[in-house]
């Protein structure tokens, strides 16, 4: 009977035994598996960021070769009483227009170490444009890889298609000063936008811009809209100011 007992008991411990080592499994397994599913995400994450920094890497070279010029977030200028400064070291700088006010700098995101083997573009985003007035600029079809793009100005250029703006959904400035523009569709669905110059332009049609309710500024001035088009759309945003006159020679 005792042997009975004991051949019993060392049977049992073996048997109670194996689910533990099987839940021990099963955990190490499920762990195993978390991670390596949250490293295929990182990956990804990782991956879709470099392209899009590599993206606007070229966007920025495309720029420096048609006299443009692009901000990132960390240098936007400051409202109010701060002005952008440049350090001597390549940095940005706020300094405080007024007298006494003590001066703020400004870094680029991210670490040191890694932003010199990454690049500035897989931590920061351009979100303003300037092409200079001597920028031959025809097609700005390389603006579309900007998403997060909200100040754009182009001025005096034979630009006149604006489809690539179509989807960059955070502009709120666009001014597009004697360019070649007669088709502001484009525009429509760009319902951020609350500083919008069309100024000099051969546009005639400004009926795609009635949708735009948080326009505050618009200016139209020596363009082709004719009375009955400012009219309306004085009357589609009568929250809006706008300074319009016809250009002398439109038909």
């Amino acid at each position: 009977m005792g042997c009975f007992s004991f051949e019993w008991l060392w049977y049992h411990s073996c048997m109670s035994m194996k689910p533990r080592t099987s839940r021990k499994r099963s955990l190490l397994i499920g762990s195993m598996l978390i991670l390596l599913a949250c490293l295929a995400a990182g990956g990804v994450i990782v991956g879709n960021n470099l392209s899009g920094a590599n993206q606007q890497r070229k966007v920025i070279q495309w720029l420096s070769e048609n006299r443009g010029q692009g901000l990132y977030r960390f240098q936007e200028r400051v409202h109010g009483s701060y002005e952008l400064k440049t350090v001597d070291d390549g940095r940005f700088r706020h300094e405080a227009a007024e007298e006494g006010e003590a001066q703020i700098e400004y870094q680029p995101p991210g670490p040191d170490w890694l932003r010199d083997r990454l690049g500035i573009d897989y931590f920061d985003d351009i979100i303003v444009v300037t092409a200079y007035p001597e920028a031959e600029m025809r097609d700005i079809s390389p603006l579309a890889d900007l998403p997060h793009l909200e100040t754009l100005t182009i001025e005096q250029s034979f630009v006149g298609d604006l489809t690539p703006l179509a989807n960059l959904k955070q502009l709120r400035c666009l001014s597009l000063i004697q360019c070649q523009i007669t088709d502001v569709s484009p525009l429509a669905e760009l319902t951020n936008l609350k500083y919008l110059i069309l100024a000099y332009n051969p546009v005639n049609d400004v009926k795609p811009l009635h949708g735009l309710k948080q326009l505050q500024f618009l200016f139209l001035n020596e363009t082709s809209v004719s009375e009955a088009g400012y009219q309306a759309i004085q009357k589609a945003l009568p929250d809006c100011q706008i300074q319009w006159s016809r250009a002398p020679n439109s038909p």
